[in-house]
C-alpha cells in the first residue's frame, strides 16, 4: 500500500509526501527495491545525479540481479555522461531474466551510441528473430540496415513490417525514400501518399512528395503539394522556402518573394531567409529591368 500511495503521490506531483512515503515502505521492508528506486528517480529529476547514484548502489546490495536496479544504475551513469560503465550495467541487464523488451531496446541504442551501427544491427537482428511481430523493432532494424548500405535488406525489413500492419506513416515515408533514391519515382510516389493520407497533421510527407514532383519535372503538382504543407502548419518556414526555391530556379522571381516574404513574416530573425529575400528581390528588379528594356 505504501509504495503504491508513493506513487500516487509522485504522480501527482507532490514530491516531498512521495519521497517520505517511499523512505517509510523501505524502511518497513528492507528487501523492497521498488520505494527506493522511486526516490532516486526522483533525485534524477532533481538534477542530484550523486544522490541517484548512491541510490542505485544501495538497491543492488539488496538485489544485485535486480533489472530494474541495474537499468537504473545505468539510467544514471548515462546522466552522468559515463557511457562506458552504463553500456555495462545495460549487458548486464539483458542478460537477467526479467529483461524486457524496453531494456534490450535501450541496449541496442547505446551500443549504437558507443560502437557504431553494425553492432547495434546485429542486436536488432538478434531481437527481431525474437519478436518478429513487432513493428517498431522492425523500424530499427529497416533503420540500421540502411544506415549499414545494405538497402535491400532495409527495403526487405521495411516490406515485411507493413505486411504486419499497413498503417504506418513512418515506415511508408522510409518505403518512399528508398524508392527515391533508387530512382522509382512511381513507387515513392505511392508510398508518399499513403504517408500523408495516415499523418495528415504533418508535413514531412507533403515536402517529400513534393521533392518527388519537382525530380518528374511536374512542378504545379510539386508547388499545389507545398500548398498543402502550408496549409496543414503555417508556422514551420520549410515549404515556404522550398517552393521558393523552386519558383526562383522557373524565374518566377515575383511569386518567389511572396513565399519568402511569408517565411520571413513566421520566423523574421532568420538569417538565412533574409539573404535569400534580398537575392530574389535583386534578381526580380533586373529581370523586370529586362523585360521592360525588351519592350522598348
Amino acid at each position: 500500500i505504501l509504495e503504491t500511495l508513493a506513487e500516487a503521490y509522485h504522480q501527482a506531483g507532490n514530491i516531498e509526501k512521495s519521497i517520505k512515503v517511499a523512505e517509510q515502505a523501505s524502511a518497513a521492508n528492507p528487501f523492497t527495491i521498488k520505494p527506493l528506486l522511486l526516490t532516486g528517480e526522483i533525485a534524477l529529476e532533481k538534477g542530484e545525479n550523486s544522490k541517484a547514484l548512491e541510490i542505485a548502489r544501495k538497491a543492488l546490495t539488496r538485489d544485485e540481479q535486480n533489472v530494474d536496479a541495474i537499468t537504473f544504475l545505468a539510467k544514471v551513469l548515462l546522466k552522468k555522461g559515463d557511457k562506458a560503465q552504463a553500456l555495462a550495467a545495460l549487458e548486464k541487464a539483458t542478460a537477467g531474466e526479467g529483461a524486457t523488451l524496453d531494456i534490450m531496446l535501450k541496449h541496442a541504442h547505446l551500443v549504437r551510441e558507443i560502437k557504431g551501427v553494425a553492432d547495434s544491427r546485429a542486436i536488432l537482428e538478434n531481437l527481431v528473430s525474437k519478436y518478429p511481430q513487432n513493428t517498431e523493432l522492425l523500424k530499427l532494424l529497416a533503420e540500421s540496415q540502411w544506415e549499414c548500405g545494405d538497402k535491400v535488406a532495409a527495403e526487405e525489413t521495411a516490406r515485411h513490417s507493413l505486411r504486419i500492419d499497413s498503417a504506418q506513416p513512418e515506415m511508408h515515408g522510409f518505403l518512399g525514400k528508398l524508392k527515391y533514391e533508387k530512382g522509382n519515382l512511381d513507387q515513392a510516389i505511392q508510398h508518399y501518399s499513403a504517408q500523408i493520407s495516415l499523418e495528415k497533421d504533418q508535413i514531412d510527407g507533403y515536402l517529400n512528395l513534393a521533392r518527388v514532383y519537382q525530380q518528374q519535372r511536374e512542378f504545379h503538382k510539386a508547388l499545389d503539394t507545398l500548398q498543402q504543407a502550408i496549409d496543414t502548419n503555417p508556422q514551420d518556414i520549410r515549404a515556404f522556402l522550398t517552393a521558393a526555391g523552386m519558383l526562383k530556379d522557373a524565374k518566377d522571381y515575383s511569386s518567389a518573394e511572396v513565399m519568402l516574404r511569408k517565411a520571413a513574416a513566421v520566423d523574421p530573425k532568420d538569417v538565412n531567409i533574409k539573404r535569400q529575400l534580398g537575392a530574389v528581390i535583386a534578381l526580380n528588379l533586373v529581370h523586370k529591368s529586362q523585360q521592360e528594356s525588351s519592350q522598348l
